[in-house]
């Protein structure tokens, strides 16, 4: 297991070192990687949230695409993140970090499952699901909850957050217009996985089709909540 993780989201004790929401990536996308030594610098000193890291990278986060998106579907499912200073508890829960310990700009022309699969890959996912055993993980890039079925990692995985319980496949859901995409579940003993499209690499993704999982996806948010002793705030 890693001695320390490269996270992008402060660790607040009792939030999200231990029991939280992981937002899992692919890899790490823009210029700036985890070798940076002025960004890993800043994030290790200048606490912020995920839906607050222009505390620590300036005005540039306000307009990292991948966030605002996740930010406005956390709002879509009914739990809307504060863009405010620290937040409140509910935003101290969330910590991000990637399948991949790896950068690039984009995926285009890789075989995306086949680089989940590397060994590495695998063993750096396993590593910060183990470290911060969180409560619920989203994966961003349906390929990961589908590479999560691969025998030598969901073995692994069940030996840290328990025997999985419950696998819906990703499916499309039947919606009236517009392009849809697969979305999957999958419950362990101890934790909750969404599988979702990927929020800046999806074209044509539609607000209607993502607010259409807020009974799923916000009563997962809820039942997180009632288990962290977090009160919900009326969005609006």
């Amino acid at each position: 297991m890693k001695t320390e993780l490269f996270l992008h989201a402060s660790k607040f004790q009792g939030f999200n070192d231990r029991n939280g929401i992981f937002l899992c990536g692919y890899e790490w996308g823009g210029d700036d990687g985890g070798d940076n030594p002025d960004l890993v610098d800043r994030l290790r000193n200048i606490q912020h949230t995920f839906s607050n890291k222009a505390l620590a990278n300036g005005n540039v986060a306000l307009n990292w695409k991948y966030d605002r998106n996740i930010i406005k579907w956390f709002r879509l499912w009914g739990h809307p993140l504060s863009t405010d200073a620290l937040g409140g508890d509910f935003e101290k829960t969330i910590v991000q970090n990637n399948w991949c310990d790896t950068q690039a700009k984009h995926m285009k022309g890789v075989d995306i499952s086949k680089k989940l699969l590397e060994q590495k890959h695998v063993d750096n996912f396993l590593s910060i699901v183990e470290a911060l055993r969180p409560k619920v993980i989203f994966l961003f890039g349906i390929r990961q909850i589908e590479c999560l079925q691969s025998p030598k990692i969901l073995s692994r995985l069940e030996s840290i957050v328990g025997k999985c319980q419950v696998y819906k496949q990703p499916n499309i859901k039947p919606f009236p217009c517009g392009r849809k995409f697969r979305v999957g579940f999958q419950t362990f003993e101890n934790v909750e996985v969404v599988g979702l499209p990927h929020p800046s690499g999806s074209i044509g993704m539609q607000d209607d089709y993502i607010a259409s999982f807020k009974n799923e996806i916000g009563g997962i948010l809820s039942e997180f909540k009632k288990s962290k002793g977090i009160k919900s705030r009326e969005d609006g």
